[in-house]
């Protein structure tokens, strides 16, 4: 249990083993503390407040301090999952900061995972306890890991009410998407640059308001104008394609078809 500011400190934090005789399952029950799971392998339930989860690769869940719940592996594809387990009178106010909360249990996996930072905390810790008899020293790095996971937690899955949330960015990102579209330059890392997101995060913004990623969605409205202007315009392909963004008008043409099922001149003649 890391604690951010209690003098105790005891040791719990992990990663589940496929050979664990419980098979990585709690419950039911309650605990007086806040874990956080990060499922890295296979699948699992969460059952609370009379719902069940179905929780995959890549996806979080948090248990609150005090609330009923139980916990087990998928039968036919069994979880690993690293965890850490942590109290104290900050611990809210930070999770608060992220998308975690009491009605929202189960974050969606992203782009980049927090395993490494889990895996770096129980090494860190290992190496500690092992070279040093200093309690404090182990507070100290328990207290610096846990504080790096949840940052990562509200960098990527930052609070509805945060400053950066997909609400206030969709509309100004979709602006200089439009105003954009014809510059070859315009891609996911120009998007990440511009409106200083991380990818994970325009992920997250863009697959919550439209469904698919911002590449996708970059995609599709270049698709979008190039069709317009081939039955609009007399203008050639290769001016096309060079308005909506692509320098290569051969890459273009087939883009072109695997959207829509027809050579950009095909197009044009149906």
């Amino acid at each position: 249990m890391i604690l951010f500011n209690n003098e105790q400190y005891s040791k719990c934090l992990g990663r589940t083993n496929l050979n664990e005789t419980n098979g990585h399952s709690f419950g039911p029950g309650t605990r007086s503390i806040y874990t956080i799971h990060c499922v890295v392998k296979g699948k699992g339930y969460l059952c609370t407040h009379n719902r069940t989860y179905h929780i995959t690769e890549g996806e979080s869940f948090i248990i609150y301090p005090n609330t009923l719940v139980s916990y087990y592996p998928d039968p036919e594809d069994p979880w690993e999952y690293e965890w850490v387990n942590f109290t104290g009178a900050e611990a809210e106010a930070l999770l608060a900061a992220s998308s975690f909360s009491p009605n929202n249990l189960v974050l969606p996996a992203v782009d980049e995972s927090p395993q490494k930072f889990f895996r770096q905390l129980c090494v860190e810790l290992d190496y500690a306890e092992s070279h040093y008899s200093n309690p404090d020293l182990w507070f100290c790095l328990g207290n610096a890991y846990l504080r790096i996971i949840l940052a990562f937690y509200i960098a990527h899955y930052p609070n509805d009410n945060n400053k950066k949330n997909g609400l206030d960015y969709i509309e100004n990102m979709v602006d200089f998407i439009n105003e954009n579209i014809g510059n070859h330059a315009l891609t996911v890392e120009l998007l990440s640059d511009k409106f200083n997101l991380s990818r994970s995060s325009l992920f997250r913004i863009f697959k919550s308001s439209f469904g698919i990623s911002p590449k996708e969605y970059i995609i599709n409205k270049r698709m979008e104008l190039a069709s317009n202007m081939l039955m609009q315009t007399s203008h050639s392909v290769k001016s096309i394609a060079l308005s909506v963004g692509f320098e290569n008008s051969m890459y273009f043409s087939k883009a072109f078809k695997q959207r829509f099922g027809l050579k950009p001149s095909e197009y044009r003649a149906k």
